[in-house]
């Protein structure tokens, strides 16, 4: 496997078009929903400059209590391990 080098490797999303609070915000609800929805751990969704990603994660293995680890990232820099 290649592991990409930063930031040679990486592309940069900065000079992508600029997503509004606003629909970030939106963003945010939608992820959550989908989760709520359809399962899982983990949701996201990227546009032009930002991406947002949401993860669902359990306290503990007994437990059904949860919570969502919420991140936003604005000119986010992006690589992956295909060769």
């Amino acid at each position: 496997m290649n592991i990409p080098k930063f930031p040679d490797d990486f592309y940069s999303f900065y000079d992508g078009v600029d997503i509004s609070n606003e629909e970030i915000n939106e963003w945010i609800q939608r992820c959550i929903s989908d989760l709520e929805t359809y399962g899982g751990n983990c949701f996201s969704i990227s546009s032009g400059n930002t991406t947002v990603t949401v993860h669902k994660f359990y306290y503990d293995d007994y437990s059904d209590d949860y919570y969502y680890d919420i991140r936003v990232s604005k000119g986010y820099y992006r690589a992956d391990t295909c060769e």
